[in-house]
């Protein structure tokens, strides 16, 4: 082959290259789409387990801070983690938290609908349905739970199919009122992760 063969090929190749290059590439590839947005009031229909609760916590006193997970397992019982450390309910009460794992809700919440919704308890290797029976809501983001003790708004920060994450600070501090934390500790942030059952 001569060179002008050879400047030919390498030519056509390098064109050849760059037109796949180029046309390969469709417009959703161009990094400007947005995603799809879940619709959030069609996917929460069905059943959600909680999975674990996450929050800061701020000491009023001192400049310390507490990152705490609370990681829920009906069946095996649950964990709770400060600052990535496994503490039990006797270490947690030296600290300051008069609670421990088992006090935080592993609850079954079945979205139906028809916007009523039924929560489930574990006890005694079954689910069983709370006789208190709520309804719900979903508008511009945030799932409100309305039952005879009122209503609680949660909003939605991340939805997926099978998860979400919701915004909890009003359900840490309402526990928190419960036990006396809030006169020691504020709530920084809070998210509450569940995951699809059915």
């Amino acid at each position: 082959m001569n060179k002008m063969n050879i400047l030919k090929y390498f030519s056509l190749s390098l064109f050849l290259t760059a037109a796949i290059a180029f046309t390969g590439c469709s417009k959703s590839d161009d990094g400007n789409d947005k995603p799809a947005t879940i619709d959030y009031a069609k996917n929460i229909v069905g059943t959600w387990e909680m999975e674990n609760v996450t929050f800061t916590l701020a000491d009023k006193n001192t400049p310390a801070k507490f990152n705490l997970e609370v990681k829920l397992n009906a069946v095996n019982g649950s964990k709770i983690f400060v600052n990535g450390q496994e503490f039990d309910a006797k270490t947690l009460k030296g600290l300051g938290f008069n609670v421990s794992a088992d006090e935080f809700p592993v609850q079954r919440l079945q979205f139906d609908a028809d916007k009523k919704m039924t929560s489930y308890e574990y006890d005694q290797k079954r689910w069983n349905a709370n006789d208190d029976k709520p309804t719900y809501d979903v508008k511009d983001g945030v799932l409100t739970i309305t039952s005879t003790d009122g209503a609680m708004s949660m909003k939605i920060l991340s939805m997926e199919q099978n998860s979400c994450m919701l915004d909890a600070s009003m359900f840490v501090e309402s526990m928190m009122k419960d036990y006396k934390l809030t006169e020691k500790f504020d709530v920084q942030s809070a998210r509450l992760k569940v995951k699809r059952i059915s």
